[in-house]
Order: structure tokens, then C-alpha cells, then sequence
């Protein structure tokens, strides 16, 4: 049987080589590709809900028919552009998109994106949920999706406006983090996709709530300033990993110390990096503000000139 080379799955981001069921789990897809998600819904504690009273199973990992009794619940998931605001449905789009139970005991679903969602790079939050038949829903779990940019939207003229976030493979180039054969001592990738994804949206959200106010306000599917956003987004990285190595540093009895120990130069970094990025918000704003005020106006006794 052919691949289905448009099923995407969410990794299972691990550390340290251990799984981390309960984290937001972050689907990558290519811009124009119509992909179908395949999602397993997950308790508090990251074991697989059983969906068999609310779902019947289309099939099973195995390929067998699935029971035919009636479900009494429908797969939906909601889309959302993550900091969209607004009623307006073309600049803050929702998207109700329905799927179907690929293994309903193990809780795996899947749906199908509408190509509306896959046209413009961006990042979008997204909460998976069965509903029941009054479409209200009795169990939820929430993910990220990025659509990342690629040369094959349906309107070219979504492709002459250079929108839409930096892709997870340009930040881990400028972090040197795409592979563990760059990170030798960690054997690992050091950054994971959620982590990047969330790092990528708070530069944004910072401009959109740093005082004075200008309009309009972004998402990441319309932020304009690639350069500096990049040098906010490896900021907030290194901050986040030094809460990590601030928690899990381990300071032996003999004095010495283990691989944690990196607060202080990932701290550092990171605030230099962020700090440099407010600095550009507050002088662009200050620059945008003073074009406003700048201008001319016309007088009756003005002339064409000499």
C-alpha cells in the first residue's frame, strides 16, 4: 500500500530521552499542501483517552472493519490564527473542520484541513474535541498547527507578499540545532518544535501590547519585520531553556557539577538577544509615530513653483 505522504502526525517531544506525553503537541504543515492531521487525544497525565462510547472506529492500525454501531459523538477541531482578534472573519479567520475515528479506543482521530488554512504561513492554535448531538463537546484537547512557508500557494499573490513567520528550519539553522550531529554533547536536538512555535509568536505579542498602541495589530501570519523578529525568537529560545537548566542543575557532593549547569550563559544570552529586540520594538514605534505626525498642507496661495 502507498504512503499517504499528506497524513501528518504530532511528534512526541521527549527529554533527555524520556517522552513528554503532556505537552502541546505542534503539527507542521507545508504551505498549499491540504494535509490530513492525525491527533490522539490524551488524559492529564499523557495515556490515551478511550473515545469506543462516543466514536466508532473508520479502521484500525491493522486495517480491520470497524464495529457498526451508531457513534454518538463527531470529531471536530477548531483553528484559530494564535493572537488574531477581531469579529472580522476574513482578517481573524475560524475554521470549524470535522474528522472521523481512526482508532477510537486507542483515542487516534483524524481530519482533513480545508485549503483556506494551508494558503498563508502562520501559526494557528487549534483544540481537537468530540461533540456530542448537540454539538456540544464532552471532551477537549488543545494543539498547535504551523503552516510553513513554501513556494506552492494557491494565489501567487500570496507568495509576492513575503508573509508569515520564519520557518522551524531557519531558526534552528541560526541556533545550529537542526540535528543531534550538531549537538554532540547532548546527542540530541535541543529546542523542540512547540517550543519554537510558541518562542515565535511572543516577539509578536510583545509589539502588539508594547505602548503606544499602532494599527493594526498582528498575528503571525502578517508580522512584516522578519529580521528583528528572528532575534526575538532566539531570545525567548534561551530564556526558556534557562528555566530549565535553573531547575534541573545538580551540584554534586564533591563539588563538582553536571551538564545542567548553563543558567547563567543561556540567561545572558537571552537577555541580551531580548533586550535588543525591545529596544527595535521602541525605536520602530517611535519611528512610526513620528510619521504620523509629518506632512503638508496645501495653501491657496501656494504656487507650481519656479
Amino acid at each position: 500500500m502507498a504512503e499517504d505522504l499528506s497524513l501528518v502526525r504530532a511528534g512526541i517531544p521527549e527529554m533527555d530521552d524520556c517522552k513528554i506525553l503532556t505537552r502541546l503537541k505542534a503539527f507542521l504543515v507545508d504551505q498549499g499542501v491540504v494535509a490530513t492531521l492525525e491527533h490522539t487525544f490524551r488524559d492529564k497525565k499523557g495515556n490515551p483517552r478511550d473515545l469506543s462510547d462516543w466514536l466508532a472506529s473508520s479502521s484500525s492500525e491493522s486495517g480491520s472493519a470497524s464495529s457498526s454501531v451508531a457513534p454518538a459523538g463527531v470529531v471536530k477541531c477548531r483553528i484559530k490564527a494564535w493572537l488574531g482578534t477581531g469579529p472580522s472573519p476574513r482578517t481573524d479567520p475560524i475554521w470549524d473542520v470535522y474528522g472521523d475515528a481512526y482508532d477510537a479506543q486507542k483515542g487516534v482521530v483524524r481530519a482533513t484541513l480545508e485549503s483556506d488554512i494551508v494558503e498563508h504561513p502562520g501559526i494557528y492554535e487549534m483544540t481537537w474535541a468530540v461533540v456530542n448531538d448537540r454539538g456540544i463537546p464532552v471532551v477537549v484537547d488543545r494543539g498547535l498547527l504551523s503552516v510553513e512557508k513554501s513556494m506552492f500557494p494557491v494565489l501567487l499573490s500570496n507568495l509576492h507578499k513575503d508573509l508569515g513567520p520564519p520557518s522551524i528550519q531557519e531558526v534552528r539553522m541560526r541556533l545550529m540545532d537542526s540535528s543531534k550531529n550538531e549537538n554532540l554533547l547532548l546527542d540530541d536536538i535541543e529546542f523542540k518544535d512547540e517550543q519554537i512555535l510558541l518562542a515565535m509568536a511572543e516577539p509578536v505579542r510583545f509589539w502588539n501590547e508594547t505602548p503606544p498602541p499602532i494599527r493594526p495589530l498582528y498575528t503571525t501570519r502578517n508580522f512584516p519585520f522578519r529580521g528583528a523578529w528572528i532575534t526575538g525568537v532566539l531570545g525567548q529560545l534561551h530564556l526558556t531553556m534557562a528555566n530549565h537548566f535553573r531547575r534541573n542543575v545538580f551540584q554534586g557532593a564533591a563539588g563538582g557539577t553536571s551538564d545542567k549547569a548553563k543558567e547563567r550563559e543561556y540567561m545572558g544570552e537571552g537577555m541580551r538577544l531580548w533586550e535588543e529586540y525591545k529596544s527595535w520594538v521602541h525605536n520602530k514605534k517611535v519611528e512610526i509615530n513620528l510619521k504620523g505626525f509629518v506632512g503638508h498642507v496645501s495653501s491657496q496661495y501656494a504656487t507650481g513653483g519656479w
